[in-house]
């Protein structure tokens, strides 16, 4: 009986194993594909890859729910309820996996490259120059340098920074701000040099504009007895090189004038001789170095004098732009009028299109893409994004600063793909003019949103992207 059982039982087990045999025959595997990331991604540290995978199985339907995520680097992968993972830095292979009921798996591998942070931008805070970072979302300030404090007083700011054209040498001009405070007004006014390597800054050296450049009026203008310890009047704050770095041109806010510098090999200045009006800041010059553009005021400075040539609108900021072949300019008319002009007629700019923006102080200074498919510029309390088709300048979206008190927007850098924005600002409410940068997402439709923001105890009035 026993051995009738037992029999019985084999027989009732190779029926089974014989079914389920035939039944993993006729079953097929599920297939796996990755939607997202594509093969080949690049992105910066800290940012997030969004992960999304199809799965379906001939027998069972759509298995997507159950697929696994795993790194060849980081190992098994946990994403976030909008399928968001971080990603440490190196080149990836993600794989995307899922498994039928029967236990068959199938899975799909793309490659991913995660590039470490480095120092994006230069921001001034006050007389210091700081290398930044946009990790993710978020600002990190990575390393600090400050101009010699010898001779400075508590009203000395930085104005601008510009990069020489072939020498890792950024160039910052700076002066006593003379619409704070009752005990100076401009003067002190210098050009110091910093050098960036990777992740470091340093100072260099410095052009100082006191009582020995006797051939610069304003650094030999007689001081007002109250304002002790103020050299001159000179207060430097547009800045252009010539095409080839043997020049630069600077607007001097005493002098409402250019004055220009000769740059040797090792990117030290020399003063030549000053001239011309310049009522705003911005500089820019024609590819043959021959006229600057101050808005659409052109000033001849072949042989190195500087004259003016043709009246115009004075700019606040003013940057040359491809117009589809043609040069151009685009500028700001004062600090409410942003403006693209062509350059047909180098001596004579003529408007493409003119954009005013509502507000006090409402767009002082800008950056754009190259396409100019975006523009960002910044004001007293607004920053704003706006778009340019090669006819029109549009306004997409405008950032209100929420206050309480006014935030002076002044200066602007995008990022090199135009998805963030870093703007430079301080507020008007004590004597120390407290500062910072704020950062901005800028959506494919010129959309703003404020994403993080970092404070200074002393005012931020420039950001420019490194180049």
């Amino acid at each position: 009986m026993r051995r009738r059982s037992y029999l019985a039982f084999l027989a009732l087990l190779s029926v089974i194993l014989l079914l389920a045999a035939c039944q993993q025959q006729g079953n097929q595997a599920p297939t796996v594909q990755i939607t997202s990331p594509a093969d080949g991604t690049s992105v910066a540290e800290g940012n997030v890859v969004e992960l999304s995978a199809t799965a379906t199985d001939p027998e069972e339907g759509d298995l997507s729910d159950g697929v696994t995520w795993e790194s060849d680097l980081d190992g098994a992968l946990t994403p976030d309820q909008d399928g968001n993972v971080k990603l440490s830095v190196g080149t990836h292979t993600i794989t995307a996996s899922a498994s039928d009921s029967l236990g068959l798996t199938a899975s799909d591998s793309v490659e991913v490259t995660v590039t470490a942070a480095v120092s994006t931008h230069l921001v001034s805070n006050g007389t210091s120059l700081s290398l930044v970072s946009i990790v993710g979302d978020e600002i990190e300030v990575v390393a600090t340098a400050e101009i010699p404090a010898a001779g400075l007083l508590a009203g000395h700011r930085i104005f601008n920074v510009i990069k020489h054209p072939t020498l890792p040498l950024y160039y910052a001009a700076s002066a006593n701000d003379c619409s704070i405070g009752t005990e100076w007004c401009w003067g002190n006014g210098r050009i110091d040099t910093f050098e960036v390597d990777g992740d470091t800054i340093t100072h260099v050296f410095a052009f100082v504009e006191d009582e020995t450049q006797t051939e610069i009026s304003c650094a030999v203008e007689v001081v007002d007895e109250d304002y002790v310890g103020q050299v001159g009047y000179c207060a430097p704050v547009g800045m252009v090189f010539s095409s080839d770095a043997t020049r630069l041109y600077v607007d001097d806010d005493e002098l409402d004038g250019v004055q220009i510098f000769a740059v040797d090999p090792d990117g030290v200045l020399t003063f030549i001789a000053e001239g011309a009006s310049t009522s705003d800041h911005g500089l820019a010059i024609d590819p043959t170095d021959t006229y600057l553009y101050n808005g659409s005021h052109v000033i001849d400075v072949s042989g190195d004098v500087a004259t003016d040539l043709t009246p115009g609108n004075n700019g606040n900021a003013t940057a040359l732009v491809d117009l589809d072949g043609t040069t151009g300019i685009i500028t700001t008319y004062g600090v409410g009028t942003l403006a693209v002009l062509d350059l047909v007629d180098p001596t004579a700019p003529s408007e493409v299109d003119s954009l005013a923006i509502a507000g006090t102080n409402s767009t002082r200074y800008f950056d754009f893409l190259p396409s100019l498919e975006r523009i960002v510029s910044v004001g007293m309390n607004v920053v704003n994004s706006v778009s340019f088709d090669g006819a029109t300048l549009s306004l997409d979206d405008t950032y209100n600063s929420p206050g309480p008190d006014d935030v002076q927007y002044r200066t602007v850098s995008l990022s090199q793909d135009g998805s963030r924005a870093l703007a430079a600002w301080f507020t008007t409410d004590t004597v120390e003019q407290p500062g910072g940068v704020d950062l901005f997402s800028v959506a494919a439709d010129g959309s703003l949103a404020q994403l993080d923001s970092i404070e200074f105890p002393a005012s931020s009035r420039v950001v420019l992207r490194l180049q």
